[in-house]
């Protein structure tokens, strides 16, 4: 799993649970409490049986940041990604529509050159579909995402250069986690299926997350991705 790649889908297909006007908010994101700031760290690591982790020295490449930003109404208004050394990768800023719809992002490289912009062309409790669009605005993906109790279910992502399609159907726990991912990806005419089981292995006293290992259960090399949490409240 590429971390830049993930990470972008990932801001992709986040969606609304339904508030009036539709915005991508802290349930979005399934955080319990009045959340100001979430900062993942994501460090590619090795498992055991009693799911203890150590940092996977096979791979040379420092972890990756990601920190969400929220106001104090609770709605995503940008996010930066960084490697644990502080080199910046990109920072996305949320755009709304005067009614304060959601209505998309701009995510910009470290020296503030447009990298790409996303521009809602659906948005309803139900589906959410998104066109991309690079700085010198040539269309480069479309993603539709299904929702079911505000979660999204399924995710399809086009993407036109390189051609690319990614279906992933989501499974979540009773508490909104998810739980296990199944990603079909089709490129050069290939067709790959793999699936994601998500393991938590600690929670603050608002019961959010704040450690969560990904694994794919047919591999029998231990590998993982371990997200550490640093929540900040109002």
């Amino acid at each position: 799993m590429k971390k830049t790649t993930w990470a972008i889908i990932a801001l992709l297909i986040l969606a609304s649970c339904g508030n009036d006007p539709l915005t991508i908010n802290t349930d979005t994101f399934n955080l319990n409490g009045n959340v100001k700031s979430v900062t993942e760290n994501l460090i590619y690591s090795i498992y055991d049986d009693d799911w203890n982790t150590e940092i996977d020295t096979n791979i040379i490449h420092p972890s990756i940041i990601t920190t969400y930003f929220f106001n104090d109404k609770g709605d995503w208004i940008s996010s930066e990604t960084k490697l644990s050394t502080g080199e910046a990768l990109t920072k996305e800023e949320v755009t709304f529509s005067e009614s304060g719809d959601y209505t998309g992002s701009k995510v910009y490289l470290d020296n503030d050159e447009l990298y790409y912009e996303n521009k809602v062309v659906e948005f309803t409790k139900d589906v959410r579909e998104t066109d991309s669009y690079d700085k010198s605005n040539n269309k480069i993906a479309t993603i539709r995402t299904e929702y079911e109790n505000g979660r999204p279910v399924f995710v399809k992502a086009e993407y036109i250069t390189p051609e690319m399609k990614i279906e992933t159907r989501y499974k979540y726990n009773e508490y909104g986690d998810e739980i296990e991912s199944t990603r079909v990806t089709e490129s050069d005419g290939v067709e790959k299926t793999e699936t994601i089981l998500v393991k938590y292995t600690d929670r603050d006293k608002q019961d959010n997350w704040l450690r969560q290992i990904t694994y794919n259960p047919k591999s029998n090399d231990n590998k993982c991705v371990v997200f550490e949490r640093e929540i900040v409240y109002y």
